[in-house]
């Protein structure tokens, strides 16, 4: 590659972080300023109007907790609480926040819902989910660390340092074990009244069961208008129209 051809690849990378930075620069500011819009016509008791303005936001994947929140009410007001609890999800798995999770429980048990049992496990499943890059890096920046300081320990008449041999090794366990883990499933909240659950990914299938509204599920495998779940322990399939994913 001669001179000129470097200096013209370079104005090319140039131009493109250029426009890549004012895509990203102008994409934040238009959901700002539409979530503005939206929160105001929500305070002013518009709500269908403010929904529809955080719907549009939502789907450029720009927004607020605070939004998911009031998309909540705005759908528990309305008596749609199949997509009040989806939002309240899309909330919980970004914070972690133990009162929406009750609150959850109790839309869920008020209307006979299924899969919204919640204990420890799951929130330790779900602090994970949102912190694992962070706590895979700590982990090993600590191995390396500790690493260093074994090499340093180890000059003439000096013990072994074994302690920290013994921590290194259960540090890169720990991080062999969490690189590795299979994260849950994803969950999808069911939307559509008397969906029918088949045995197969066809409307010729056998009918498994009708359900209402609501229960969450655990979601397998996308089959373009077929979604694979898990019901009551077993493998069965839904219309993709008939619910909506988390994550």
């Amino acid at each position: 590659m001669n001179k000129n051809q470097k200096q013209t690849l370079a104005f090319k990378l140039s131009v493109a972080l250029i426009a890549i930075q004012f895509f990203l620069c102008t994409s934040t500011a238009f959901s700002e300023g539409t979530i503005d819009h939206a929160d105001s016509l929500f305070k002013a008791g518009k709500f269908t109007e403010s929904f529809k303005v955080y719907e549009s936001v939502l789907a450029y994947g720009n927004y607020s907790t605070e939004m998911l929140i009031r998309m909540a009410y705005i759908k528990e007001g309305l008596g749609d609480y199949s997509n009040a609890l989806y939002f309240l999800n899309l909330y919980y798995d970004k914070t972690s926040d133990k009162r929406v999770w009750s609150k959850m429980q109790e839309l869920a048990d008020e209307n006979d819902l299924i899969g919204y049992n919640y204990g420890d496990v799951d929130f330790l499943l779900n602090f994970y989910r949102q912190y694992r890059q962070y706590i895979l890096l700590v982990l090993a920046i600590f191995s390396i660390i500790l690493m260093v300081g074994i090499l340093k320990k180890r000059i003439p008449k000096e013990p072994r340092p074994v302690t920290m041999g013994i921590v290194n090794i259960l540090v890169l366990l720990a991080l062999f074990t969490l690189m590795n883990f299979s994260a849950p499933s994803p969950k999808g909240i069911i939307t559509g009244n008397d969906t029918y659950l088949m045995s197969g990914p066809s409307s010729g299938a056998e009918v498994i069961d009708i359900l209402q509204k609501g229960h969450r599920v655990d979601v397998l495998e996308d089959h373009e208008i077929w979604i694979k779940i898990i019901w009551e322990n077993k493998e069965v399939y839904i219309r993709k129209s008939k619910i909506r994913q988390l994550g």
